[in-house]
């Protein structure tokens, strides 16, 4: 499945409990997020997630 978020997009993680996030960059079906849920998600409060595990919440 190809990857078709933007960056600045807003995206949910339903795995950790819909935590939201705004995408930052993007490599291939990889995105970096830096999440809303801060240390939730990843202890730094960003980090880069298979785009497959994510779904978009809204496009600015």
């Amino acid at each position: 499945m190809a990857n078709t978020f933007k960056v600045n997009d807003i995206v949910i993680l339903p795995a950790a409990g819909r935590v939201k996030g705004k995408v930052k960059q993007i490599d291939g079906d990889d995105v970096f997020v830096k999440w809303n849920g801060g240390t939730l998600v990843s202890p730094e409060g960003e980090n880069w997630v298979p785009a497959s595990d994510l779904e978009l919440f809204h496009r600015p």
